[in-house]
């Protein structure tokens, strides 16, 4: 490996891999573009360019080299935490009543058509020393492949151009190459809506290779576009139109994408704001309504539980099934998400059936001993995601990209107190605020700012919020949330962090769990069905 870095030398196994094509869904009848191509590369070259990953990963860390909003592979930062600022972003958009345009792009071939001129450039710009370069023109130029098939490999075949889907160094050198398009949008613009106040610099986040465009009117989201596009063309890079999204607001419309020789394809308004949209690990509701999703959390809790209900299962696989498999497949869907009681519970309902009927119990059997340490110790779906909603904001406030959180999250905070009023005191508010609830916005949908202030505030950590008038007596108080502004998120993120998360991990059930309430011969009797 030593005599490859000094000399340039790699071996001849390096550079040939085998091609595995792996299924996207069943019922595939010969379509190719149906198969996601896999190389499997030698083991040893695999060690090597994990060996130089890590290192290009220091080197470009120390020095601050990526400064785009690209997430993807790379240490400290999760696609989840930038779907949940655009969830916030959202949000802000439809409070401030302004629309909110976002075209999620999907590149076709992404890493096949990164050729060696573009990869050479993007280099360079960063001044990676040239020994490293000459090594990855080593094993990203003059490969070989064979193609696993029903009949065995077929014969070997070049391939002088892309990047290898199997390789460690491949996404790495991806985000190398998407790079200056990030910056140069993010420098010609730099905010959101300066108009409207929103001076988050969001107008084009990236995955790896899946890029978001966000403007808030059409003129600007068209001009984000050309750009891109610009970019695209000389690259030499295909946009698959067919498969990109483009979503807003107000008003159905269309999108121009520029081709190559002055071509124009045109993108259309499809997407029905009613229904989630996956953004980056996170699911996007346009309008807010989460009922959609819901929905389709509930079909695929149902759809998991059909194949276990009819088996023979023992009451620690049905409780380990419901802990490890059901209860974070829901975690997962419902991220950045604001749920009532209510709705928790119609979900959380249909796996506490199974459950019962797993450890053959009656229906009528209380819940909290299921959730009690000392019964079956299986999680509260409410708990469950607000531990998730904390630790996500503690995170994205402390860690990398916290300023473009912060700006977003002050905005959010400083015009939801200035137009949203609330009845009463806000501290002893509902989680959420509904459409009846708010009487001068009707359509804001719920809240994130006051569903993080009642969780903390449940758990007796208190958020010092003066309020409106001296006292506050039964009428109804108009209690502007101004005072809130970002000090909610500094109170939690200084001399309370270590305090909330052991608070949230080592969360007690004393809230939910009042066995007491029971009737003593009703108690007796389950704790004998326990003791059983």
């Amino acid at each position: 490996m030593n005599e490859a870095l000094v000399n340039n030398n790699i071996h001849k196994s390096w550079n040939h891999g085998i091609i595995i094509p792996i299924l996207k869904k069943l019922g595939v009848n010969g379509e190719l573009e149906l198969y996601r191509p896999i190389t499997l590369l030698e083991a040893s070259r695999k060690i090597f360019t994990r060996i130089l990953t890590n290192r290009l990963n220091k080197y470009i860390k120390e020095n601050q080299l990526l400064k785009g909003l690209n997430v993807g592979f790379q240490e400290n930062k999760r696609a989840t935490d930038l779907g949940f600022a655009i969830l916030r972003l959202n949000e802000l958009c439809r409070i401030k009543k302004i629309n909110f345009e976002m075209l999620s792009l999907d590149v076709a071939k992404a890493y096949d058509s990164v050729s060696w001129s573009l990869l050479e450039r993007s280099i360079n710009r960063i001044n990676i020393p040239s020994s490293i370069i000459k090594v990855i023109q080593k094993l990203t130029n003059n490969r070989t492949l064979q193609i696993i098939t029903t009949y065995g490999l077929t014969p070997k075949f070049n391939q002088n151009t892309g990047l290898s889907q199997g390789d460690i160094i491949s996404p790495l050198l991806w985000l190398i190459v998407y790079e200056p398009l990030l910056l140069r949008i993010k420098k010609e613009f730099k905010y959101i809506d300066k108009e409207n106040n929103i001076k988050t610099s969001m107008c084009a986040v990236a995955m790896v290779d899946d890029l978001s465009l966000i403007a808030t009117t059409k003129e600007r989201l068209q001009e984000i576009v050309n750009l891109t596009a610009s970019w695209f063309n000389k690259t030499g890079i295909r946009v698959n139109t067919n498969k990109t999204v483009y979503i807003l607001l107000k008003n159905n419309s269309e999108i121009n994408w520029p081709r190559k020789n002055n071509e124009i394809t045109t993108i259309k308004n499809n997407h029905d704001n009613n229904e989630p949209l996956r953004i980056l690990g996170n699911y996007l509701i346009p309008n807010g309504n989460t009922s959609s999703l819901i929905n389709i959390v509930k079909e695929i809790t149902k759809d998991i539980i059909k194949i276990y209900k009819n088996r023979y299962l023992s009451d620690k696989l049905i409780i380990y099934i419901v802990r490890v498999v059901i209860i974070p497949i829901i975690e997962y869907k419902l991220t950045g998400h604001i749920l009532t009681i209510s709705e928790v519970q119609s979900i959380s309902s249909i796996y506490l059936k199974l459950l019962k009927h797993g450890l053959k119990l009656p229906s009528t059997f209380p819940l909290p001993i299921l959730h009690h340490p000392q019964g079956c110790k299986v999680p509260m779906l409410a708990t469950r995601l607000e531990t998730i909603a904390i630790n996500m904001m503690l995170r994205m406030y402390n860690g990398e990209g916290a300023t473009t959180f912060k700006k977003l999250a002050k905005e959010l905070s400083n015009y939801t107190s200035k137009i949203i009023k609330f009845p009463g005191e806000v501290l002893k508010h509902p989680s959420l605020i509904t459409k009846k609830q708010s009487r001068t916005k009707p359509n804001i949908g719920r809240l994130w700012i006051i569903y993080i202030t009642n969780i903390l505030n449940r758990r007796n950590l208190k958020i010092d919020i003066p309020l409106v008038g001296d006292s506050i007596d039964n009428d109804i108080l108009d209690i502007l949330i101004k005072p809130l502004n970002n000090r909610l998120l500094e109170k939690m993120v200084e001399s309370n962090i270590k305090k909330i998360i052991e608070l949230f991990r080592l969360e007690t059930y004393n809230d939910q769990v009042k066995i007491i309430d029971y009737p003593e011969f009703r108690m007796k009797k389950w704790y004998q069905a326990i003791k059983k």
